[in-house]
């Protein structure tokens, strides 16, 4: 049984990831559909097969990140519960008080597994691989099976990412924590990063949720403010509204995010969260909504940004508002200015991207089609005036024409039929190449011969794996030029057939 959902009103976020949903579906539909008329008209050649077919990969592989960060304490992993995990009924990820996600956590759909949780050890920082290279490695990973059924068993399960282990100030440092020189030994994230799959139907739409907790692991993991944030569609900064802007909110606003902010400005949402901590009983509501407009706008001041990119809200108010569907408790949330702003800003503008890059290629080769094809409109016409000219000439003339005319008609048809028989041969031979060629094969054999040298205690195991290095190295280019030998000798026969069909 798939996670079971209570009912709740289908909010903007759904129904603009449906839409993108279904406009990726078209997308890979209209470039099969092309590519099949091309080769009917015969009009397909390598690079056009190679266009599309990136084309068709660009559009399965596309999805749409948005990133969740924040101090600890500022009730984020609240805020992605109010947004996207009301309907489970619960408090599906931990966020209640004193319980703080202490990894960056990935949420996304992997529909070649069972629903999981992969954890990655902190301990592997401490060597130089990327948590990009880790994820091409399972096995590294602690994987705990979900029950997609029972929201109950899978919230347990998360209390992994609350996790932290008491390790030396050395070693803290070592894993690029800042510590305090007075501190002898100091609390850290038990894992590195965390991996979450779910068949979530927003999920299952290309939504991936990137939960980054506190500046202390934005600053140890660089791989998260150079790679993962700056590629993101869309960033929510969420900052307390008791409290404001803090020093470490600064600091974090501009260590991490203020270069974001210059580069993706329609995907940037500052979030004052928590209103209801504002709310006084001894307040009038008008008095309360003045003192969170204040608040709001000074944010903008103090980061330099429009005030329509500020959107105070509660998200506990929210998320107990949805799963209650109480419509009066969340007006007063007012989650729903925030689903709208992402919902018009980050998603219209991703499918408007992917559609324009998609387009703008298939319409340039289109403009080439249509030059091809008029050029043998011009050859169409240029023989129909030949075939009106000697219209009326005797019946020996025309049949001999006609003849010609089938004969050579008889061998471009076979030099097409060789020419695609020889065009795919030549793609596959092309993909084996590109396979060999593959720099995540060449980094593999530099990443073994790396781990054997430094396991060596003498010079000669050190030499033993730079021989073995250089070995695998060689083998590898041997295969390469193997396989590039073997393209060129296919084509030779057919490059002399047509050679001489045009002599």
């Amino acid at each position: 049984m798939p996670l079971q959902l209570i009912k709740v009103n289908k909010m903007k976020l759904d129904v603009r990831l449906q839409g993108y949903d279904q406009c990726k579906t078209s997308l890979t539909k209209s470039l099969g559909d092309y590519q099949n008329w091309l080769d009917d008209a015969n009009l397909s050649d390598v690079e056009t097969e190679m266009m599309l077919l990136k084309n068709q990969r660009l559009v399965e592989k596309d999805s749409i990140t948005i990133a969740f960060v924040a101090e600890f304490s500022r009730g984020k992993t609240e805020l992605i519960n109010a947004l996207f995990f009301s309907a489970t009924g619960i408090r599906l990820l931990p966020s209640s008080p004193g319980r703080t996600t202490m990894c960056p956590t990935e949420l996304l759909y992997d529909a070649n597994e069972k629903p999981y949780l992969r954890l990655l050890d902190i301990d592997t920082r401490l060597n130089d691989r990327s948590i990009e290279d880790y994820k091409k490695q399972p096995k590294q990973w602690t994987h705990i099976e979900l029950d997609d059924s029972n929201p109950k068993q899978m919230q347990q399960a998360f209390v992994e990412l609350l996790k932290t282990k008491k390790v030396s100030a050395e070693k803290a440092k070592q894993l690029g924590f800042a510590v305090n020189e007075a501190d002898e030994s100091v609390d850290v994230p038990y894992w590195r990063h965390a991996m979450v799959s779910f068949p979530h139907p927003l999920l299952q739409k290309g939504l991936t949720i990137l939960d980054t907790p506190g500046l202390n692991a934005l600053g140890s993991e660089p791989e998260l403010t150079l790679s993962m944030l700056p590629n993101a569609q869309g960033l929510v900064f969420v900052l307390a509204a008791d409290t404001g802007v803090t020093q470490s909110d600064m600091a974090m606003w501009q260590q991490h995010i203020r270069t974001y902010k210059n580069t993706h400005a329609h995907g940037l949402a500052v979030v004052l969260n928590k209103i209801d901590a504002i709310y006084d009983e001894l307040m009038s509501d008008d008095d309360c909504d003045q003192l969170i407009q204040k608040q709001s706008l000074e944010t903008a001041r103090l980061l330099e940004l429009d005030k329509g990119l500020v959107f105070p809200l509660s998200a506990k108010q929210g998320l107990i508002a949805k799963i209650k569907q109480d419509d009066d408790l969340l007006a007063g949330s007012r989650l729903s200015a925030l689903e709208n702003y992402l919902s018009e800003s980050v998603l219209s503008s991703q499918k408007e991207r992917l559609l324009g890059q998609v387009v703008d290629d298939v319409a340039a080769h289109m403009a080439m089609v249509q030059k091809t094809l008029q050029a043998r409109l011009l050859r169409l016409d240029k023989h129909l005036n030949e075939l009106r000219a000697i219209h009326g000439k005797s019946k020996q003339a025309t049949a001999e024409l006609l003849l010609e005319t089938r004969q050579q008609q008889t061998l471009y048809n076979k030099n097409v039929e060789h020419l695609k028989t020889s065009r795919h041969i030549f793609n596959s031979q092309m993909v084996d190449l590109l396979y060999l060629v593959n720099a995540g094969k060449v980094a593999e054999i530099f990443n073994e011969g790396r781990e054997q040298m430094m396991h060596s205690w003498t010079i000669k195991g050190i030499r033993m794996g730079m021989r073995h290095t250089f070995d695998e190295l060689n083998t590898l280019l041997c295969e390469m030029l193997n396989t590039a030998q073997g393209s060129v000798s296919c084509s030779i026969p057919f490059i002399k057939d047509l050679r001489m069909s045009i002599i």
